[in-house]
């Protein structure tokens, strides 16, 4: 592997390292420092990391619904 991208996937790293918590904790519960962490890591196209995310609050949006119908709506939204 190329030096240049070696240090890429490096730099990669370094960047997501530290960010767990942005991901997982619920976005109104995130502190100034992990909302600015998580605002960098969904600029990043493409990163499957993002995708994660993105489809855990979606899933989450299930269960925030105001009803049945909402929810199964949601939920075949989510799975298609």
């Amino acid at each position: 592997m190329p030096p240049e991208e070696v240090r890429a996937l490096e730099e990669e790293a370094a960047s997501i390292k530290g960010s767990r918590y942005a991901l997982v904790k619920n976005p109104e519960d995130l502190t100034d420092g992990q909302r600015a962490r998580l605002e960098a890591l969904k600029k990043r196209a493409g990163s499957r990391l993002v995708r994660a995310w993105e489809l855990k609050e979606d899933l989450r949006a299930v269960f925030r619904a105001a009803d049945g119908s909402e929810a199964a709506e949601l939920l075949d939204d989510w799975m298609h």
